[in-house]
């Protein structure tokens, strides 16, 4: 665990302290201490959890009611899932999940598919690649830390998978992605399953043209799942790249739910002379925007 002043806490989380002491009574977080003059001993995860309420709250979503939900959702994930991990969203006052591109409501599994989410805010921990599109890009849940911050969580001899999954996210909103490409590596390599890894680090190679590694990489998640949507549409867009539009076609193909993948069918059909399916997808496309 590393030690952070309450002061500390309040600015990255942007949480006031008597909303960080309300999360630790929940159970959410470490347990803090009593005195005022003492540092709290956080893990890296409580503080991305705390970065994240403070994220999810809206003027649809209050304080009380995400710490509500947040509770609910705790007690009944995996024990040796981390809360920040989890890829949490809100539409209204719900807080959802997101699975392989499939958002669920948090409390009644409710299913939703692409709904339409305000720009401004998160959609999930794993950064899509929008190559050919004019959906904008998506952004991290996780908190963007200092440098001082990095090296003191880099410190620790304790990092999870997780943890270097979201320090990956963490270095690539600081456009370092070389040190984001390691973090990522770090992360498979303790959790040979950890899909989000596989995926922003195919992402990051693709967008330094090393398209066979990229191709190695978004192959591995299909065989561990193959209905990940998001594996599917990054493939197609690497196929897209390098010109193998009836590859690219494929997995878009495999990705009916991502309105972005839509919209590069509508495009290659286009450039193929075929407007009746072109005009087919970029309908299917705005439908998926505005759901």
């Amino acid at each position: 665990m590393t030690a952070f002043d309450i002061r500390e806490i309040e600015r990255i989380s942007g949480l006031t302290e008597r909303q960080i002491q309300s999360v630790a009574r929940r159970g959410l977080i470490s347990p803090l201490t009593k005195k005022h003059d003492q540092s709290d001993p956080l893990t890296f995860q409580d503080i991305l959890t705390l970065r994240k309420i403070g994220q999810l709250i809206s003027s649809h979503c209050s304080f009380s009611s995400v710490l509500r939900q947040l509770s609910d959702i705790h007690a009944n994930k995996a024990p040796d899932q981390p809360l920040s991990a989890l890829n949490v969203s809100t539409i209204g006052p719900y807080l959802v999940i997101q699975v392989d591109g499939i958002y669920q409501h948090a409390i009644s599994g409710q299913t939703f598919l692409n709904f339409n989410m305000d720009h401004e805010g998160e959609r999930s921990n794993v950064l899509q690649f929008p190559l050919h599109s004019d959906t904008p890009p998506t952004h991290s849940f996780a908190a963007t830390l200092s440098e001082t911050e990095l090296e003191r969580i880099l410190d620790s001899d304790e990092l999870t998978s997780d943890d270097w999954f979201n320090l990956g996210i963490q270095f690539e909103a600081l456009n370092e992605n070389v040190r984001a490409r390691s973090a990522y590596r770090n992360a498979i390599g303790l959790d040979e399953n950890n899909i989000d890894a596989y995926i922003n680090l195919g992402r990051l190679l693709q967008l330094d043209d090393k398209f066979r590694d990229a191709k190695k990489l978004y192959e591995k998640v299909l065989q561990l799942r193959p209905e990940n949507e998001l594996a599917n549409y990054n493939l197609g867009t690497l196929f897209d790249m390098l010109d193998e539009f009836d590859l690219a076609v494929r997995y878009y193909q495999r990705a009916p739910n991502m309105a972005m993948a839509h919209h590069n069918l509508a495009r290659i059909y286009d450039q193929l002379g075929n407007e009746v399916k072109a005009a087919r997808h970029l309908s299917i496309k705005r439908e998926l925007e505005h759901e």
